[in-house]
Order: C-alpha cells, then structure tokens, then sequence
C-alpha cells in the first residue's frame, strides 16, 4: 500500500479528514481535481480586494468547528451584525425605510413562530415539512422574509428545503471573516499532504485495500474517504468498482445543490451617499430575491448576490 488513507477532494471536509488522519498516527494523501484547495469556499482576490466568491458565513457558530479551528490558527472573526439597515425595492421602486422594517420583524416572527412548533410538538412534527410549509401560517410578509433567507442563505427555494434538517443545524449566529473565509480553509490545509490537478476517475476495491486511478498516476491506499459534492457523484464523474450501493444512490438521487450566484464590484471615489453600516439592500427580483452588500468591511467594493432560481436562471 502506498498510503493508509486517500481522501478525494481537498474542501473543507477532505481538510478536516486529513487534520483528523494525521492526529490519529495515519498517513493519508489527498487528492484534488482542481488547481487550489477549499472547494465551495473560495477568498477571490482578482480584483485586488478579498471578497467570499464561495461561503461567506460560518453558519451555526455554537457547532461549527470553523468557529474553533479559526481560534487555533489566529484568524479574526466576527459577529455578522444581519441586516441592520436596508432598504427594499421592488419593480424598480424603492419601498422606504418603513418596509424594510416590516420585512425584519417579519422575519423574527418566522424564527418565534417555529419556536413554537418545536416546543408545542417536539422535532419530528418537521419530519415531513418543507420551509414554505412551516411559513404557511405567516403573513405574506412573514413568508417573504423566509423565501429571502432560504434563497440568499442556503441558495435553494424554500419549498425544497427540509425544515427538520435546518433546524438540526441552527445552533448559534453567524459570524464571517474579515479576511475571507476562504483564507481559513486554505490555513488549516497548509502542510497537508495535497495533491493538486489529480482528478480521481475510478475507484476500485480490491481484497486488501483499493486502488485509485488518477491524472498523475495510481495510488494505492488501505481505506478511501470521498468527500467531493453531491453534484459530482450524480454526475458519475468517478466511476466505483463494484458500484455504489443502491441505497446511497437512491439518496443521492433524492438530493440537490444549493445555487448562489455572486458579482463583484470594485468602485472608485463617491459611495453614493451610502455610509458604513447602510450596505444591504434587499431587492424582490422576478425570480427571487437578491442583495447588494455595500462597501464589505469598508473595502471599495459591491457584492451582489443571488440564489436558488435565480442563481442558475443564467446557467
């Protein structure tokens, strides 16, 4: 055997295997299609300012590891303060001040609302429940406001969102890195054992381990962890010998990834009038919804974001 372990696909997951890998005395390779690491989380910096072109927010703070892992490594982090101040605008017409704070306590009412639930029920009154079927109760703005997180944040409408999924997961507020997520990511793989521009077409188990076949070469490892997307896999882009079984594949088929599409802006000079702390502006597209994030951590840039249909309306 060439390695204890292979670990195909260099984001976040396949980071943290190798991290856990190496911690328990295993040696282990990671082998990567692409030509960087971090996956879905990327700091873009071709415009000479950083800005998250992937993930942007450490989600879920009281559970995420990042949360830990950016303490250990010394990286700045913060509180994301939400949408403190925005404005609304819909058909082109902005709506006033009044508007966005109907929508804001539209969307605390959504969270106390599902409080609710869970302590008049229990969890598993969710099992079956999409985001839209929890908000179904709301007013119209109520369900405006959960359309809005479920597309922005999760990049997904919220009819195809499992509420009892979420829910599992919403354990603490959000936080973001003023450096760029994708700068933590890239830090904790630092020193691993990464193999760049090493596309893994097949998988096969043999009777003492598996080989892996790849665009350098083959490797040979006693155990293999895949860690690459779910979009990956339903694509067939690795083949596995013998196949996957039925019942991950049944799964898979019963999943889908999230869409989010950003644009960046830099500017130079006048920002408009629009001061620090007035950078959300929230607009009800045809198509969904999306936001301008104003002057980031008072950098000369714009960030415009989409998600869910309107993320791959352009695709």
């Amino acid at each position: 055997m060439d390695t204890d372990l292979a670990i195909v696909g260099a984001g976040a997951a396949g980071i943290t295997a190798a991290r856990m890998a190496q911690a328990l005395g295993l040696s282990c390779q990671v082998l990567e299609a692409g030509t960087r690491i971090g996956g879905r989380v990327y700091t873009d910096l071709s415009l000479g300012l950083p800005y998250d072109a992937g993930a942007a927010y450490i989600h879920f703070s009281h559970r995420n590891p990042w949360m830990r892992e950016a303490r250990r490594l010394g990286i700045e982090t913060r509180l994301w303060r939400g949408f403190t101040h925005f404005q609304m605008i819909a058909g082109g017409t902005p709506l006033g001040m009044a508007s966005g704070e109907r929508r804001k306590r539209a969307f605390e009412a959504f969270w106390s609302h599902l409080d609710a639930l869970e302590q008049a029920e229990g969890e598993t009154v969710f099992d079956p429940m999409s985001m839209a079927d929890g908000a179904a109760p709301l007013t119209e703005e109520g369900r405006a406001a959960m359309g809005d997180m479920s597309r922005l944040g999760l990049g997904e409408e919220p009819d195809k969102v499992s509420l009892a999924d979420y829910l599992e997961q919403w354990h603490g507020p959000d936080h973001v890195v003023p450096d760029g997520y994708g700068t933590l990511v890239s830090a904790a793989g630092r020193g691993l054992p990464i193999h760049l521009e090493s596309r893994v077409r097949k998988i096969e188990r043999g009777k003492t381990g598996f080989e892996l076949q790849t665009d350098q070469g083959d490797l040979r490892a006693r155990a293999v962890i895949v860690t690459v997307s779910v979009g990956v896999l339903q694509a067939e882009h690795i083949t596995f010998k013998p196949g996957l079984p039925q019942r991950l594949l049944r799964g898979l088929d019963g999943m889908a990834m999230g869409a989010l599409t950003k644009v960046a802006l830099t500017f130079d000079g006048a920002r408009f009038g629009i001061g620090v702390g007035e950078d959300k502006i929230v607009m009800d597209a045809p198509l969904g919804s999306m936001t301008f994030e104003m002057w980031p951590y008072d950098r000369n840039l714009v960030l415009a974001v989409t998600g869910g249909e309107a993320g791959t309306a352009g695709r």
